[in-house]
C-alpha cells in the first residue's frame, strides 16, 4: 500500500463546537490517500485522511473531549475533527479525522 501527499494546508482558523467558536488556532495539516493494490500494477485509491496539529492561541485551551469538533480554515472550508492527544499545557494537539474538508 501507498499513500499520496494531496495537500499541506498552514493557516490561523477557529474551532467550533456546536456552532460556536470555542477558539482562535493556528494549523498544520496534510491531506493524504491510501494507493491499494489492484494487481497488475494498477491501484484503488482509498478514503482521504487529514491529519495534523492545532495550536490554540485565545479561547478555550483544552480541546481533548472526545467529541467531534470544526476546524474553519483560512480559505472559508470547514474540516471536521477529534483532538485524538497533545499537551494541554503548551495548547497543542494532535488531530484527525477521515471526515470530509469542505
Amino acid at each position: 500500500m501507498s499513500k499520496i501527499i494531496l495537500e499541506r494546508l498552514a493557516g490561523i482558523g477557529e474551532v467550533t463546537r456546536a456552532d460556536e467558536v470555542i477558539a482562535r488556532v493556528t494549523y498544520s495539516l496534510e491531506v493524504s490517500q491510501d494507493l491499494i493494490g489492484a494487481g497488475k500494477g494498477g491501484f484503488i485509491k482509498n478514503l482521504k485522511n487529514v491529519t495534523g496539529q492545532i495550536t490554540v492561541v485565545e479561547g478555550e485551551i483544552d480541546l481533548v473531549d472526545g467529541k467531534i469538533l470544526n476546524l474553519i480554515l483560512e480559505d472559508g472550508r470547514k474540516w471536521p475533527f477529534f483532538a485524538a492527544g497533545g499537551d494541554p499545557v503548551k495548547s497543542t494537539f494532535d488531530c484527525r479525522s477521515d471526515g470530509p474538508l469542505e
